[in-house]
């Protein structure tokens, strides 16, 4: 894994990760998303809450499978639309958009840092 590189997964993405360090250890990789079909709520909200991207892709699983999204493939990610495009062999997903709040609380660098500026206001 490189930095850079995006996480693109099946169903039922960090299963069995209740703790924060299962999203650290991702983020302070310096992948900037998880790109999964979808997710444990748990890993979800950590993630969420820790400032950190994951954009859930219906039929990814099958596009895992069928080869059409490869390791080393070039992706680019647009999270406020959620498009997907794979650079390398022009296929295209589109994925669930973050909400506006999920957003916010991303922008702020998580939970904590958001609801700091909120009490601010």
């Amino acid at each position: 894994m490189r930095p850079g590189d995006f996480v693109v997964a099946g169903k039922n993405f960090g299963c069995g990760s209740s703790r924060e360090h299962a999203v650290y250890c991702i983020k302070y990789a310096g992948v900037p998303a998880i790109l999964a079909e979808t997710c444990s709520r748990i890993y979800y909200r950590n993630a969420i809450n820790n400032g950190y991207p994951v954009l859930f892709v219906k039929g990814l699983s099958d596009a895992i499978k069928a080869g059409e999204i490869n390791d080393g493939d070039e992706l680019e990610v647009d999270l406020s639309t959620g498009m997907i495009k794979d650079v390398t062999n022009g296929n295209e997903w589109h994925g669930d958009a973050v909400s506006d709040l999920e957003n916010d609380i991303m922008q702020a660098g998580g939970l904590m840092n958001y609801m700091k500026t909120r009490a601010a206001r």
